[in-house]
C-alpha cells in the first residue's frame, strides 16, 4: 500500500485557496463594474467642468473640448495605461471609433507621471489624443470606480451612455450595438 504525501495535500490545499480568492476578485470585480454601469455611476448629468492637462503640459478645459464642436458627440474613455489589462485589449475599439469619424475620442489617462504616460504612450504606438489627469480628478467627480471606463457625451455635454470593460469577445462584439444605439440617443 501507498503511503500519502503530506506535501500533495498542501498543494492541493493551497490551489484551492488560490483558486477561492481569483473566484471573490472576480465577483468583486463584477459588482464594481454593474456599480459602475448604474445610472448613479456619475455624479454629473452633464460633463463636470474640469481642468486636465495635455501631453505638453498646457491646461484644457474638458468641458470645452467637449462642447466645443456642436455637431459631433464625443467618446470619452478613462484608462489607466500601466496596470489595466482590459484597457489595452479594448484599444482596437476606440480606435475603430475614432478612424471610422463616429464620434470625437479623447481619452484621460489616470498616471502620476506625465513622463512615465509618454514613455508608455510612444512604446504603446498610442494614437489617440490624451489628457493626462494625474490626480485622477476626472475620475472622482464622475464617480468612476474602474476602468476603462467609456462615457459618450452628446455635443451640449449631456452624458447619454456610460460603458465599462468589455472583458469577453461577446461583450466587445455587442459594443457596437450598444454603441450604436447609444449614438443615435446623442442627436
Amino acid at each position: 500500500m501507498k503511503k500519502s504525501n503530506p506535501y500533495l495535500y498542501a498543494l492541493l490545499f493551497l490551489l484551492i485557496v488560490l483558486n477561492l480568492l481569483l473566484v471573490y476578485q472576480n465577483f468583486s470585480l463584477k459588482r464594481a463594474l454593474i456599480k459602475q454601469d448604474s445610472p448613479s455611476a456619475h455624479r454629473e448629468s452633464h460633463i463636470p467642468d474640469l481642468t486636465l492637462f495635455s501631453l505638453n503640459g498646457e491646461e484644457v478645459n474638458l468641458r470645452e473640448i467637449v462642447t466645443g464642436e456642436q455637431s459631433k458627440p464625443t467618446l470619452l474613455v478613462f484608462f489607466s495605461p500601466t496596470d489595466c489589462g482590459a484597457c489595452l485589449s479594448e484599444r482596437t475599439i476606440w480606435e475603430k471609433v475614432a478612424q471610422e469619424n463616429m464620434a470625437k475620442v479623447l481619452a484621460i489617462a489616470s498616471h502620476p507621471d506625465l513622463g512615465e504616460l509618454k514613455t508608455w504612450l510612444k512604446s504603446a504606438d498610442f494614437s489617440l489624443p490624451v489628457l493626462f489627469d494625474s490626480t485622477e480628478s476626472a475620475i472622482e467627480k464622475l464617480g468612476i470606480v474602474a476602468t476603462p471606463l467609456k462615457v459618450l457625451t452628446a455635443p451640449s455635454g449631456r452624458v447619454i451612455w456610460t460603458d465599462p470593460a468589455r472583458l469577453t469577445p461577446e461583450e466587445k462584439r455587442n459594443f457596437w450595438r450598444d454603441f450604436g444605439q447609444a449614438l443615435a440617443m446623442s442627436n
